[in-house]
């Protein structure tokens, strides 16, 4: 059975693709429970969706997760209680 290089170039690509994925550390993203206010999750929903600004809840809350852990970044910075970035 004959292939051609191009078939062959393509095969080792995939392979190399396999392998540098394979041997990657997997992302961790533990599931949390909460309660939250009704409301709260009423305004967080008006932000979610095609067109908006987060693609789901859980975009939405770890994105104000993020932001605020680097406000408080910045707070500790400013109190000398960090030094430099996170």
């Amino acid at each position: 059975m004959l292939v051609d290089a191009e078939t062959v170039a393509y095969a080792w690509s995939i392979t190399l693709v396999i392998l540098l994925y394979g041997f990657l550390p997997p992302i961790v993203m533990p599931k949390i429970s909460l309660d939250m206010p009704n409301e709260l999750l009423e305004d967080l929903k008006a932000h979610v969706g095609d067109a908006k600004k987060f693609v789901s809840v859980a975009d939405a809350v770890r994105t104000a997760c993020r932001k605020m852990l680097d406000h408080l970044d910045e707070i500790d910075t400013r109190h000398g209680r960090i030094e430099g970035g996170s």
